[in-house]
């Protein structure tokens, strides 16, 4: 409420009994097996974490035909026809595997109008190809061995179990080391730099690393790597190495035990700040109110958020 300078119950805590018995039932990190992006979530706003996955609001969306297939389905035709072309090594035919896909999601009702998906087809094709033109010119000795892997309840730091999808594993046939690739279609975060944890909203390259540690026991892996390989995203390629996570591996459990003490604590509240205004695009700002930088900059002092500030706030 605007009536005090602290937080209050209105501004995302937990504080009745029952609630905080809820809370610590079913949603504290210790008894949850959580992905990257949930963790990921929580660091870009408290707030967003508890509407998303714990309340679990969803945005509307109008029952009419959609134009186009939507972000999710697109993301996994990239993803199952790069997975089809790598297992079909050698001699795969890129083409023919691209056709029978589409046909497969055409069948499915996912792709909108026709026209618009032909357009859609035609940069699919475009993008797949000049990737994996790329891939074969920069490969050298790597190799994939491992596609969609997927894991659950691996212990990569405390307190957090993790479960998610590798979308490819590559081993150096010279050096024996394996590297963790992760594909993404979407937009290149603003600001992403390699062995970054970007204050706690970049941590899947790091916690996908200490996974597969876990599923190849005594193997080296030396890196995790996102690859943007559409236009959209510009062709970015961001990586964390084993070395700089060594170094900071006292910083990635501090930032996941922070997380972990405000949940169990029921500490939901708001992060607000003006600066690139990431309220602008969020889904819940409707929840919030327009009033809501005011609101952050009145409560901002508050003890209570004064570790995840300390996170968000940090010079670089």
């Amino acid at each position: 409420g605007w009536r005090s300078r602290g937080l209050t119950v209105h501004d995302g805590l937990i504080a009745g009994r029952e609630a905080l018995r809820l809370l610590h039932e079913r949603f504290v990190l210790e008894k949850l097996v959580i992905s990257a992006t949930s963790l990921e979530d929580f660091f870009r706003c408290p707030f967003y974490y508890f509407q998303k996955h714990v309340v679990g609001i969803e945005p509307w969306k109008e029952p009419e035909a959609a134009l186009t297939i939507d972000a999710a389905d697109l993301g996994s035709i990239y993803h199952k026809i790069l997975e089809d072309y790598y297992r079909q090594q050698p001699g795969a035919d890129l083409a023919a595997i691209m056709e029978t896909r589409f046909r497969e999601f055409e069948q499915s009702g996912v792709t909108g109008y026709a026209a618009i998906w032909e357009l859609r087809k035609q940069i699919i094709r475009e993008e797949i190809a000049a990737f994996v033109r790329r891939e074969q010119a920069d490969a050298g000795s790597w190799t994939p061995v491992a596609f969609e892997r997927e894991f659950s309840e691996i212990a990569v730091a405390p307190p957090v179990r993790l479960r998610g999808k590798i979308d490819r594993i590559d081993r150096d046939a010279s050096s024996g080391c394996l590297r963790v690739l992760d594909y993404k279609t979407g937009r290149f975060k603003k600001g992403l730099r390699d062995d970054d944890f970007a204050r706690g909203e970049a941590l899947q390259l790091a916690l996908y690393l200490l996974a597969t540690e876990k599923l190849f026991p005594g193997e080296r892996v030396e890196s995790a790597c996102y690859l943007y390989f559409t236009l959209r995203g510009g062709y970015h390629t961001t990586s964390f190495s084993r070395d700089a996570l060594t170094h900071r591996q006292t910083e990635l459990n501090q930032l996941l035990q922070t997380a972990a003490d405000m949940v169990r604590d029921g500490v939901f509240a708001q992060y607000a700040p003006v600066k690139n205004d990431p309220c602008r695009v969020c889904i819940y700002r409707p929840i919030c109110g327009n009033g809501i930088h005011k609101l952050y900059r009145l409560k901002n002092e508050d003890p209570r958020m004064a570790a995840f500030r300390a996170i968000k706030e940090v010079a670089q």
